[in-house]
């Protein structure tokens, strides 16, 4: 570890963050997670103790309700076995421990980030009491710690706990392995979303360094290096570095296309971002190009489109250079069309735009978007039973794109929606976003991109 990372790493911090007890004032509350619940566990303790027995049953009902994909009943069900073990049990035993990391993926999953926080911690706590101050499992719990707190836009409490796992893993498995090059690149994007680039860049730089070194290193931890590097190279206004960076890690993705190619389509949308912003039109237009050709190659049944982002960069440089008639044609040939809702403005000229990087702002209104955006989703789910009622296999996915006024109202929602999806659809969805209030954004504007996927299990 540099010096510069080891006078930042803040040992003790460990305990402040896997020290908090179930429902302790210091745990707070309210990256990727796991893919699958942690379902696989030990027997229930012996149910003498009719608290046990309770827990048992709220434990059984909470993965009954997840299996339907019903969670916020799930969570609820899983945070009162979680409960009623603590107070039978007390807050260290295992079962405790397993309980709340059920807890802490269910939240995840339902975008209650503070929740799974508390569970997180809550878990951790029980976990430094069977493995000890440090241990490669707290290792793990603390990155998801830091993608959570970072998702919340907490980023010195993410740089925190994404610090304490880099220095529990170079003592753990030494300073030169892949899954220190791992948590060296949470810490640059971390760092970079701050605005501390030469922070940043020496963390990746030094990631980079970890994996040329490793035989037979996992090609896409390398392409999650160059990426991350490239993208605050940008930042820093380094283009020709950025640039570089990104044709090495396509080199890497070319070969494993088919699959990875979601990874190849966000550098090369990467590298047509770039060359937009530098003036050269026509090598945006051909990555944007070569992005859409290889989402096309890979469409299949699933709801998500892989057409989608590409297509719509390039309707983008197509209206932007004077071509409404070929945005058109992109949009026909993805199968999308753009539906609207309240004032459209169309924004301003950005020849040329450089990137920049924005601190995160106390009167930012992402600060409460998560909290926001969760409370539309009954209004989501009974426009999806009520497009379920006329079509039982109805699935779809898209990003509703809302302007926020400075009173912190919606003032225009728009998407591109797939042609096959109904405008009282549509107008259901923007109907919701429409009814929201946040806060008041800082500056008197802001825009807001709210993923919405209808898919039936």
């Amino acid at each position: 570890m540099t010096k510069a990372l080891a006078t930042r790493a803040h040992p003790a911090r460990v305990l402040l963050l896997l020290s908090c007890s179930l429902g302790a004032p210091s745990c707070g509350g309210s990256a990727p997670s796991p893919s699958t619940p942690p379902i696989a566990s030990s027997p229930p303790a012996t149910a003498i103790d009719p608290r046990l027995t309770n827990a048992a049953e709220l434990e059984e009902q909470a993965r009954r309700l997840l299996a339907a994909h019903q969670l916020s009943p799930a969570s609820e069900a899983a945070w009162g076995a979680a409960r009623a073990r603590t107070n039978a049990l007390g807050p260290t035993h295992p079962e405790v421990e397993r309980t709340l990391l059920l807890c802490a993926w269910i939240d995840e999953q339902r975008g209650a980030r503070g929740e799974a926080l508390s569970a997180l911690r809550g878990a951790g706590y029980a976990m430094t009491a069977r493995l000890g101050p440090r241990s490669l499992p707290a290792a793990d719990l603390l990155v998801r710690i830091a993608r959570l707190e970072a998702e919340r836009r907490h980023l010195d409490d993410a740089r925190s706990a994404a610090a304490d796992a880099l220095a529990m893993r170079e003592a753990l498995l030494g300073p030169a392995h892949p899954d220190v090059a791992r948590t060296l690149v949470l810490l640059g994007e971390i760092d970079g979303k701050s605005c501390h680039a030469p922070e940043a860049l020496a963390e990746l730089r030094q990631a980079l360094a970890i994996v040329d070194a490793t035989p037979g290193v996992d090609p896409l931890l390398v392409v999650d290096v160059l990426d991350e590097l490239g993208t605050v190279q940008s930042f820093a206004q380094a283009d020709g570095e950025a640039e570089a960076l990104w044709r090495r890690a396509l080199g890497i993705l070319a070969p494993l296309e088919a699959t990875a190619y979601a990874r190849l389509i966000d550098v090369q949308t990467q590298l047509a971002k770039q060359a937009d912003r530098r003036g050269d039109r026509a090598s945006a237009r051909a990555w944007a190009e070569q992005a859409l050709a290889v989402a096309e190659r890979h469409v299949t049944t699933k709801v998500t489109d892989p057409r989608v982002r590409p297509g719509e960069l390039l309707v983008g440089f197509l209206r932007e250079g004077g071509d409404p008639a070929g945005a058109e044609a992109i949009y026909a040939r993805i199968g999308r069309k753009e539906r609207t809702w309240g004032t459209i403005v169309p924004p301003a000229a950005t020849k040329n735009e450089v990137p920049r990087c924005i601190p995160p702002s106390p009167s930012d209104p992402t600060t409460n978007a998560a909290q926001v955006v969760a409370g539309m989703a009954p209004g989501f789910r009974r426009c999806y039973k009520a497009a379920l009622q006329q079509n039982i296999a109805y699935e779809t996915a898209m990003r509703l794109t809302a302007k926020i006024g400075p009173g912190g109202e919606a003032t225009s929602v728009r998407t591109s929606a797939s042609v096959r999806d109904p405008d009282w659809i549509i107008d259901c969805l923007f109907k919701t976003v429409a009814s929201a209030k946040f806060n008041p954004p800082e500056g008197g504007g802001a825009t807001l991109v709210i993923p919405v996927t209808f898919e039936s299990k």
